[in-house]
Formats: C-alpha cells, sequence, structure tokens
C-alpha cells in the first residue's frame, strides 16, 4: 500500500479512509493487517444484499408515511413522475435515470426522518451496481414510482411498507431470473 500511496502523492490517511469506505461497501476486504483485495462479487451477495436493501426502504417508506407534509409529498410525486416518465421512455438504464432514483429513495428517507437509515440506504445502493457487474447491462421492469408516493401519500405505514417492497423486489425479480440464465450459460460455455 505504501507504494501505492507514494505514486498518488498523498499521505496515508485519505487512502486508508477511502479503503474503509469501499470495504463498509463490501467492495474490497482487508485491513487490519491483512492485504486489502477487491471483493469479488457472487449471486449469493446480491441476493443477501437486496434482503437488506428490502428491509432497510420498507422502513424507510413506513416512516415516511408517518411524517411526510403535503410538500414533501408533492417533492416525492414530481421526482417519481420524472423517472416514472423517463422509464416508459425507454430511458431506464441511463446514468441520469438512475441518479434520480437514487435521489428518490434517498429523499424517502430523509423525510422519514431518520439519518442513519438514509445513510445505510445509500450505503447499499451499491447492491444494484453489484448486480450489473454480475449480469452485464440491466435492463428491466420498473415498479411505479408514483405508487410508491401514492401509498406514502395515504399516511399508513403498512401500504407504503408493502408498495415499498413491490417496487424494490418487481425489478428483482426479473433479474434473478437474468442472472439464472447467466449463470446457467456461464457453465454451459466452460
Amino acid at each position: 500500500m505504501r507504494k501505492s500511496i507514494a505514486g498518488l502523492g498523498t499521505s496515508n490517511g485519505p487512502v486508508r479512509d477511502a479503503l474503509i469506505q469501499l470495504r463498509s461497501e463490501h467492495l474490497v476486504q482487508g485491513g487490519h493487517g491483512q492485504n486489502w483485495t477487491v471483493t469479488r462479487i457472487t449471486r449469493e451477495m446480491i441476493d443477501e444484499g437486496m434482503i437488506v436493501r428490502e428491509g432497510l426502504e420498507a422502513q424507510s417508506a413506513r416512516c415516511c408515511a408517518v411524517s411526510a407534509t403535503p410538500m414533501d409529498i408533492q417533492r416525492l410525486m414530481k421526482l417519481a413522475e420524472e423517472i416514472d416518465g423517463r422509464i416508459e421512455a425507454g430511458l431506464d438504464a441511463d446514468d441520469l435515470t438512475t441518479e434520480l432514483d437514487e435521489r428518490f429513495h434517498l429523499m424517502v428517507a430523509e423525510t422519514a426522518g431518520c439519518g442513519w437509515l438514509r445513510e445505510e440506504i445509500k450505503r447499499w445502493t451499491v447492491v444494484m451496481t453489484w448486480a450489473g457487474q454480475f449480469i452485464g447491462n440491466l435492463k428491466t421492469k420498473s415498479e411505479s414510482h408514483v405508487e410508491v408516493v401514492r401509498a406514502i401519500a395515504t399516511g399508513d405505514p403498512d401500504a407504503a411498507d408493502r408498495q415499498m417492497r413491490q417496487h424494490i423486489l418487481y425489478p428483482w425479480q426479473d433479474m434473478k431470473w437474468e442472472v439464472q440464465e447467466t449463470a446457467a450459460l456461464k457453465l454451459v460455455a466452460d
């Protein structure tokens, strides 16, 4: 690591902090006297990550349903309509739509009023990146963001929870199928 740090022209601190951040996102392993290595993403890691993400997002929607003001609902709806419009236009796999989707989920968590929950959701958005690395370019159907906001707007935490779970799991069911197909093709090719 010292050679890497010297080559970057920086001190140990920023490099160590970056590696610790990457480790918290499960993208590297090591530290504590061990060599740092890049994590090899597996199907099991993606499946487990989606379980965690589903729980975080559902709790976020529950809390948001209780605490969202009419202005919060209006902001969420505007963003949800923009995302759903981009998806309907076939722009679901582009960088801007991905960025807006992440912003939407973080906005729900922010409106929920729990900073730790927001930070964990931000950290676990990496699961979708893992899936992309595992199976390549992702192009899946999407469950409506507008429907999530409508459920939140009811003020019913159970309705918001159900709709967010459906929103998270709907595209993942398609992606799981693609992961299974990709893995089967890799086995046949080997």
